[in-house]
């Protein structure tokens, strides 16, 4: 007979798996439109976070600019550039999972 006991390692991989498997059921059991609601709404969410992001990465960069540092507005400038295109990506996904 083994008495061992699991270790705290194997006891969050065992309870990590028993609430991936309870999320994973209780995902099914929604109802298909309600769940493509909730990714419709979690991708609006997501691009109106990334929007913003970008419009207040682009203002600090403006700011920078005007404060005469070139190169720190150009960072700024950099990753307003990116958030925005992760919004323009993000605004494509949406529209595609409208129909």
């Amino acid at each position: 007979m083994d008495s061992r006991r699991p270790s705290k390692a194997e006891q969050v991989i065992y309870l990590l798996t028993a609430l991936l498997t309870l999320a994973a059921v209780a995902w099914q059991m929604i109802p298909q439109h309600d769940r493509q609601l909730m990714g419709m709404r979690l991708l609006a969410g997501l691009r109106d976070l990334a929007a913003g992001a970008a419009a207040a990465q682009g203002h600090e960069g403006m700011g920078s600019e005007l404060r005469g540092r070139a190169g720190e507005a150009s960072r700024f400038y950099k990753v307003a550039f990116t958030l925005s295109c992760w919004r323009d990506r993000l605004t494509l996904n949406l529209e595609r999972m409208r129909g």
